[in-house]
């Protein structure tokens, strides 16, 4: 610990999200500024709690950020069992808003026990014929999913997406406002997250946990979009 570092004690067990941009924390060691530091929930497993800052702190952010999700809003989540999407869910949920989200096959019951009123099923449903009036998209795929987010919109409505920029031009045609939600690393922001966690019981949805030395496969699966939640890497 450095020695200008206060509020904090050798032995602490925390949670952190580095600097992208200075590299990332796949290693046995890792320097982190004080800012981004957070206690780690006392009521999480200490090795799932790796799967909160990215993807808590990125939902989070969406939701109460860039956007104030409040009681009874309709916010549709795409991508419910993903690890931005599991955790919006549960945060929504826990504001009372009307929480719909997509998945397929056993992601459905996932996004039900998380908290969601309604799922649908991208693969054999079309949202844009179920929805309409939404207050807030959570867009976590792009492309055309993206696009076709605007026609469920309310007038009014916010598309925010953490995936692409938004095209503006679309955005202005259905007269509602859209947003990149570009995460950054903030200690107060994750403290605000890990007490959310231990107050209302959060979960991490995790796909799985597999040793350092097998990340290119657990790679290889993130990017096949199957994976249902975090991957923890973990180091012997």
């Amino acid at each position: 610990m450095g020695t200008d570092v206060e509020g904090w004690a050798l032995g602490d067990q925390v949670v952190a999200r580095t600097n992208p941009t200075a590299g990332g924390a796949f290693a046995e060691y890792a320097l982190v500024p004080k800012e981004f530091l957070a206690k780690a929930p006392s009521t999480l497993p200490f090795n799932e709690a790796a799967g909160i800052p990215t993807a808590a702190g990125t939902a989070w952010q969406a939701l109460f950020e860039s956007f104030e999700l409040t009681e009874g809003q309709k916010v549709l989540i795409h991508a419910g069992t993903g690890g931005v999407g599991s955790f919006a869910i549960q945060l929504a949920h826990r504001v009372a808003a009307k929480v719909i989200a997509t998945a397929s096959g056993s992601g459905l019951d996932i996004i039900r026990l998380l908290g969601a009123d309604m799922g649908i099923d991208y693969r054999r449903e079309d949202f844009t014929r179920q929805l309409s009036d939404i207050d807030v998209v959570l867009d976590t795929l792009g492309g055309e999913t993206q696009q076709r987010s605007f026609d469920v919109l309310r007038t009014g409505g916010h598309l925010l997406s953490t995936v692409m920029p938004p095209d503006d031009t679309l955005a202005a045609a259905h007269n509602v406002t859209a947003g990149f939600v570009f995460h950054a690393s903030d200690g107060q922001r994750l403290a605000r997250v890990s007490k959310a966690i231990d107050q209302y019981g959060l979960r991490i949805l995790v796909d799985r946990t597999v040793p350092f030395t097998e990340f290119i496969p657990a790679f290889r699966h993130q990017a096949s979009g199957r994976a249902q939640g975090k991957i923890i890497i973990i180091f012997d």
